[in-house]
């Protein structure tokens, strides 16, 4: 994969055999998590691979999405907020329609050790990562009692699963009256 992104970056920006082979090797992961998508941005914040294929050669808005990449390019992985395409992607002619995207970006590194690109997978809001950004919002259960997220609790005390919080998939552990 790495070695698809690179010729990406280096040689042939959107062109067609190291984005299939990008695409091959990511195509298990994005069909696990459902309508998810990916992007690889350059240090510039041009696409230069991209489910989209409108949006291939273009680049992210300079001032709202490249700004949220630099710990990448710094060597990070990063979670980004979500963002609608519209304020993602600068002087595309025609985009997609729908929720926003949440991403998260990893760098990738070419064969001296440097980051030349971002790979971003990302899924629509409401979708899994939902489910996951919800296990950070603690609340009470059905009968009232206060409810934290069990990283937190000091005591270690009686571990449960309240129904809400299985079905959000969040060990939740209750809190000590």
């Amino acid at each position: 994969m790495r070695e698809a992104i690179v010729a990406l970056v280096r040689d042939r920006p959107c062109a067609a055999a190291p984005r299939a082979r990008l695409e091959e090797v990511l195509r298990p992961l994005l069909r696990d998590v459902g309508d998810a998508t990916f992007n690889v941005v350059d240090r510039r914040g041009r696409l230069m691979a991209t489910r989209f294929p409108d949006y291939c050669g273009l680049s992210v808005t300079a001032d709202r999405f490249l700004p949220l990449l630099a710990p990448v390019f710094a060597g990070a992985a990063r979670f980004v907020r979500p963002f609608h395409d519209s304020e993602r992607v600068a002087g595309a002619p025609r985009l997609r329609e729908g929720p926003p995207f949440a991403w998260i970006a990893a760098p990738v590194r070419d064969g001296a050790g440097g980051v030349v690109a971002a790979l971003g997978v990302a899924e629509p809001v409401g979708a899994v990562f939902a489910s996951i950004l919800q296990c950070g919002a603690p609340g009470r259960d059905r009968r009232g009692v206060r409810l934290r997220r069990a990283r937190r609790d000091p005591d270690r005390r009686a571990v449960r699963r309240d129904r809400t919080a299985a079905r959000r998939g969040c060990a939740i552990r209750r809190r000590a009256a």
